[in-house]
């Protein structure tokens, strides 16, 4: 973007070039603007002819327009965080992240975190000690 290119440029190629799912959707919930990741983040996104869809029928299982976040997950096992604003002159900014790698380490350290208390209860139950003189084998 040079100095005499208008401001508004620059934002439609951060727009394009985001890796984030981005989704602009008017007050009656049809898609105004999408960006190309959408269709890496949402199976059956119809890329660019998403424009003049309703969101709601390209994702189903999105709950009613409203200022929040929620997480959609895929049938393929993907983890999608979906963040709602209200913009400017009554449309929404959906904003689409994929969280699955997120979700599965937050998961392993959950089990990571039981293992580890399991253990420490056990410890907790007694002492013992290896007899390394000891002629019996396991």
């Amino acid at each position: 973007m040079g100095a005499d290119e208008p401001p508004v440029a620059g934002f439609e190629q951060a727009f394009r070039h985001c890796h984030d799912g981005l989704a602009v959707v008017d007050g009656l919930g049809v898609v105004v603007a999408a960006n190309p990741a959408m269709a890496t983040l949402l199976p059956g996104w119809p890329g660019e002819a998403a424009r003049g869809w309703r969101y709601d029928a390209l994702v189903p299982a999105s709950p009613p327009l409203a200022a929040g976040q929620w997480c959609l997950n895929l049938d393929d096992g993907r983890v999608v965080e979906v963040c709602a604003a209200a913009g400017e002159c009554g449309v929404w900014v959906l904003t689409h992240r994929d969280l699955t790698a997120h979700s599965r380490l937050a998961n392993r350290l959950s089990d990571v975190k039981a293992e580890l208390e399991q253990t420490l209860g056990l410890a907790s139950i007694g002492s013992w000690r290896l007899d390394q003189r000891s002629p019996v084998s396991y």
